[in-house]
C-alpha cells in the first residue's frame, strides 16, 4: 500500500467582521461590461502591499531593482476589468462580489448561479505573466471601485482562482481577511509551508504556516472557518473541517479511497489517498 499527498479544491468560508456598507448607488448599469477605473484602493499601493506581503514577498517590492520596481507598478486608468452584474440587480438590495484571479478563464456557466445568489462577478484583464503585486493590487482595486458603484455586501466578498490562481486566492485570504470573507480554491492553494519526509516515503505538511502569514486576529478567524464540499453543483457537506473531511464524503465527491488522521504537529485533519 502506498501513500501520496491528496489535494482537493474546496470552498472555504471565513466569516469575519466587515465595515459598514455604503449607501446604495441610485443607478448603475447591469449585464456584462468592460470597466476602467480611475481610483486605486489604498491597499494596492506598493507601500501598503509590502506591509502585508510578509518577508518572503518583500523581494519583489522592497528589495527590487529599478527595473523590477517598475514591473510592480501600474496605472489603474490603463487597466480594464471584466464585470458581470445580474440583470435583476437593484440598488436597494445588497449583492455579493466574486473576484476571479485566474490563471484560467472563468466558466460562463457560473454567471447564472452567481446571479441566482445575487453576486456580482469581476476579474482584471491582461494579468497573465505579471508580477504578484500587480495581480493582487488589481484585485483589491476591483473590490474598492465596485463598492463605490454598487451596493456590495461587505460580508459576501469572495476571491477565487484555479491552480496558481487558487494559490493567489489563499494568499489574499490570509493577507486581507478584512476584505475577503471567503474563497473558492480550485485545485490550488495551501495554508502550511514545506513538507517533511515521513516514514515509508510519505511527505506531510509541517505545522509551520506558509508565508504570507495571516493578517489580523488569527485565533478569532479560526473559530469561523467553514468548508463546503461540492459535487456537480450540489452541496454534499458543509461545516467545520473535521465534520466535512470524512472518508465517506471524499469517496462520494472524488471517487477515491482515503485514510484520515491528525497531523501530530498541527492537530489539523490530514487526508492521504490510497493507491
Amino acid at each position: 500500500m502506498g501513500f501520496r499527498p491528496f489535494t482537493i479544491g474546496l470552498l472555504a468560508l471565513l466569516s469575519i467582521g466587515a465595515a459598514p456598507a455604503k449607501a446604495p448607488v441610485e443607478t448603475a448599469p447591469t449585464g456584462r461590461m468592460n470597466l476602467v477605473f480611475s481610483e486605486r484602493s489604498a491597499l494596492s499601493y506598493p507601500e501598503a502591499l509590502a506591509q502585508r506581503l510578509g518577508p518572503y514577498a518583500f523581494v519583489d517590492i522592497a528589495h527590487a531593482t529599478p527595473t523590477e520596481a517598475a514591473r510592480n507598478e501600474y496605472d489603474v486608468t490603463r487597466e480594464s476589468f471584466d464585470v458581470v452584474v445580474p440583470q435583476g440587480y437593484r440598488p436597494d438590495v445588497p449583492h455579493g462580489l466574486f473576484v476571479w484571479v485566474g490563471v484560467t478563464e472563468y466558466s460562463p456557466e457560473w454567471l447564472e448561479v452567481l446571479a441566482k445568489h445575487r453576486i456580482i462577478f469581476i476579474t482584471a484583464n491582461n494579468t497573465g505573466g505579471r508580477m504578484l503585486a500587480v495581480k493582487e493590487g488589481l484585485a483589491l482595486d476591483g473590490v474598492h471601485n465596485m463598492i463605490q458603484r454598487y451596493n456590495i455586501d461587505r460580508q459576501r466578498i469572495f476571491v477565487s482562482g484555479f491552480s496558481a490562481g487558487g494559490q493567489l486566492a489563499t494568499y489574499m485570504l490570509r493577507r486581507y481577511p478584512d476584505v475577503f470573507s471567503g474563497g473558492l480554491l480550485l485545485m490550488g492553494g495551501y495554508f502550511y509551508a514545506s513538507y517533511e519526509v515521513a516514514p515509508k516515503g510519505r511527505r506531510d505538511p509541517t505545522a509551520i504556516c506558509a508565508e504570507p502569514y495571516w493578517h489580523g486576529q488569527v485565533e478569532q478567524l479560526k473559530k469561523f472557518v467553514k468548508i463546503v464540499m461540492l459535487k456537480g453543483g450540489r452541496v454534499v457537506a458543509s461545516g467545520a473541517p473535521s465534520d466535512v473531511l470524512t472518508a465517506e464524503n471524499i469517496q462520494e465527491v472524488f471517487g477515491v479511497e482515503v485514510v484520515l488522521d491528525r497531523n501530530p504537529a498541527s492537530g489539523n485533519v490530514r487526508v492521504t489517498n490510497i493507491f
